[in-house]
């Protein structure tokens, strides 16, 4: 099936994901793409948010401080 240049692009980026193959990434594209713009942007909020994230020095776990 076509899809828009922003429906593939999405599908392209899970597909970059371990364990996701391309049915699975059509399916969570087309998924996300169908919520209301609010429901995305909440989605979309904790990737953003992992800007902050740090691998502790000490522990070699993730945080959001040291």
């Amino acid at each position: 099936m076509s899809y828009p240049q922003s429906i593939k692009k999405l599908i392209d980026q899970f597909l970059t994901l371990p364990g996701i193959g391309p049915k699975t990434a059509e399916r969570l594209a087309l998924s996300i793409a169908s919520r209301p713009k609010a429901k995305i942007e909440e989605f979309i909020n904790p990737f953003i948010n992992l800007e902050n994230l740090k691998v502790c020095q000490m522990c070699r776990n993730f945080s959001d401080t040291n």
